[in-house]
């Protein structure tokens, strides 16, 4: 057992240093509202700052109750520093604050639209370095864990809120942003009635669908894309993810496919292993060609498909699309990048339909990007360092 007397010093430097937390995030919020002072309405910069104020004050009322869980996995010392990894989380969660101040006012105007998806792209980027330092610097704390499934479920909450806000998602995709805390309802209940909850099965395949969907998220924050390709794309990115989110609550509740395989009796003796393998190697290459096909034809067109109202994309513009397009066909072609070219080029697209109508050929191109950043480039494909995030974590040995 640790000695007291060190637990109580090493609690009472934390608290220390969630004081100075308070004070550095409380001198944040009050910067942003000066600054959306000036180039919003008065009413809605106060707005603003009440919203962002209390979601903030929330994290800090948790931030406190938690510090006792400062402690590395398997040791009962309390760890009287928040660490590099705890430190990039609790950044993490003031710039969530500062993005939940945005719900239920006006879009910012000019430049200042895109900054709800920079907070959130930066929100993105600790998220990925919290994990990194705090592996790398041996304080992965059971704090660092908790805070961290905290701020990913109330950041999916306030970035899908604000998308639904924005037009770029329909009503249907709300479900995502709530769904880990119907999650947590659904435990209860099936608790309340005497149920048991079995752990969690790791799985890469849930990372990777995780990953993709607030990937896909931050990008319906941008100005520059919306609808009815973004309702497409929302409601194409929905159907795995509640197919897992279903998966995953029949496992914890033991209603596992794996562990009662009565459910899947009637598949007999088949053989799934080639629908495998021409789901994940096949289907891709040829969406692939289908994908370097459609950018030809941009390609070929100055980089237009021809839109049915007659409208086009401006000449000065016509350039950077043809190029984007020749660069799309070469990536696709052999191989490289395919989940990373496959973020770009949605994004791409969401841009091109501002001036083009939402056509067949765009329907299939933007099905074919979507496959493939879900499972990849398929055969014969030449270089998919991204790949590489999907089996392992940054700072730490491949998984087995």
């Amino acid at each position: 057992m640790p000695n007291l007397n060190t637990y109580s010093k090493n609690l009472r430097a934390l608290q220390i240093r969630w004081g100075f937390y308070v004070l550095a995030s409380s001198l944040v919020i009050a910067l942003f509202f000066l600054q959306i002072l000036k180039i919003q309405f008065p009413t809605y910069a106060y707005r603003w700052t009440i919203q962002s104020a209390i979601v903030m004050l929330f994290q800090l009322v948790n931030l406190w109750r938690f510090l006792p869980q400062n402690r590395r996995q398997g040791e009962d010392v309390l760890i009287p520093r928040f660490g590099p990894g705890n430190r990039m989380t609790l950044m993490r969660g003031t710039l969530i604050a500062l993005l939940c101040g945005f719900i239920l006012i006006d879009k910012l105007p000019g430049i200042w639209a895109w900054l709800p998806a920079a907070l959130y792209i930066l929100s993105d980027i600790t998220d990925f370095l919290d994990g990194y330092l705090a592996r790398i610097s041996n304080t992965v704390t059971r704090l660092g864990e908790t805070l961290d499934m905290n701020l990913d479920a109330l950041g999916v909450l306030v970035v899908t809120l604000l998308a639904f806000q924005y037009d770029t998602v329909p009503w249907w995709y709300l479900p995502f942003g709530f769904a880990r805390y119907l999650f947590l309802i659904g435990l209860y209940f099936h608790q309340r009635r005497g149920g048991r909850v079995y752990p969690l099965k790791p799985s890469n395949t849930r990372r990777l669908f995780a990953g993709l969907q607030m990937g896909f998220i931050t990008v319906m924050l941008f100005p520059v894309v919306g609808p009815p390709a973004t309702t497409f794309a929302a409601t194409l990115f929905l159907i795995p993810f509640l197919s897992m989110f279903l998966i995953d609550y029949l496992q914890v509740t033991g209603h596992d496919p794996v562990r009662r395989s009565n459910y899947f009796a009637f598949l007999g003796d088949w053989n799934i292993a080639p629908l495998k393998i021409w789901l994940l190697g096949w289907a891709p290459l040829i969406l692939r060609g289908v994908i370097v096909l459609i950018y030809g034809n941009h390609a070929l067109r100055l980089g237009l498909i021809i839109p049915s109202n007659g409208s086009t994309i401006p000449e000065d513009a016509r350039p950077i699309f043809l190029a984007i397009s020749l660069i799309f066909m070469l990536l696709f072609a052999f191989g490289i990048l395919g989940r990373t070219s496959s973020i770009l080029a949605l994004i791409i697209t969401g841009i091109q339909l501002q001036w083009v109508n939402f056509s067949f050929t765009y329907w299939l191109l933007v099905i074919a990007l979507i496959y493939i950043l879900f499972v990849g480039n398929g055969k014969f494909a030449l270089w998919n360092p991204e790949e590489w995030l999907i089996t392992n974590r940054a700072g730490q040995d491949k998984v087995s």
